[in-house]
């Protein structure tokens, strides 16, 4: 059996014989595992219990150990592993999980159900290590353009790249977020709440990701500044015609350089 895994891990070794775990039906946490964790950890023993044909158990404490399919061990002390760093060791005798800390852990879950997707419960022998290159790697997703994505696009979108060890990102916003003393600028543009920002902020936290507020200023302003009330603040407040076509832009786009600019931001 091949896999195909993504992001590829620095190390990949795979050997024979081929065993099948379907018999073994709990999962092992480690020592100490935060709340999150035990919850992150449980969400991935359901998701793929199907290939075991039966609901996979989670425990701190598995006194048999013949029926523990995964054994999670975090911090990693046998040997150093770099942050958000994970060493997964499978032979006839079960699966191991080393994480370098909680972030580690979940990533190395994610490979491990990649695998069991792919392959099912029947594993080789194997031994894959991975750490990444640069501790933040984010996506920035541009949701003031066309359609402002769902809360629940969102929520699957964040859940995919979690999983793909990404751990921040960025909604860059023009005027799709629903500014209190604003609405006439995002009134008809179907905003994000702030409400709908804390309960997304959450759901990122829960996968180890960051959400970074991201409010576009100095440019791109013109669904700001195409409104008498905050004219004053262009830099052509009687606006200019686009020189690479599109008509004229009433308003401006772009944020005079004054202090008052700053201050009003």
């Amino acid at each position: 059996m091949s896999y195909t895994l993504f992001p590829v891990p620095r190390i990949a070794n795979f050997s024979a014989p081929v065993a099948d775990f379907r018999p073994r039906g709990w999962v092992c946490l480690p020592c100490g595992a935060s709340d999150n964790l035990q919850q992150r950890v449980r969400a991935w023993a359901q998701e793929v219990s199907p290939a075991f044909h039966r609901p996979l158990q989670v425990a701190a404490d598995v006194t048999d150990i013949g029926s523990c399919f995964l054994r999670i061990c975090m911090p990693a002390i046998t040997r150093e592993l770099s942050p958000q760093g994970y060493r997964l060791c499978a032979t006839p005798d079960g699966v191991l999980l080393e994480g370098a800390d909680e972030a580690g852990v979940y990533y190395g879950l994610s490979t491990l159900a990649q695998m069991i997707a792919q392959g099912g419960a029947n594993c080789p022998g194997f031994t894959i290590e991975d750490w990444p290159d640069f501790s933040r790697r984010g996506v920035m997703l541009d949701i003031s353009r066309c359609k402002v994505p769902t809360t629940d696009t969102l929520y699957q979108l964040i859940d995919r790249l979690a999983r793909w060890k990404i751990n921040e990102i960025q909604l860059y916003t023009e005027h799709t977020f629903a500014y209190v003393d604003h609405r006439t600028v995002w009134s008809e543009a179907s905003p994000m709440t702030a409400a709908e920002i804390r309960a997304l902020d959450a759901f990122c936290r829960e996968r180890y990701m960051d959400l970074v507020p991201n409010q576009n200023s100095f440019g791109h302003f013109e669904r700001w500044l195409k409104y008498p009330e905050y004219r004053h603040l262009a830099a052509c407040p009687d606006g200019f015609e686009r020189r690479w076509g599109g008509g004229r832009c009433p308003g401006g786009s772009t944020l005079a350089p004054r202090p008052e600019s700053l201050t009003w931001l």
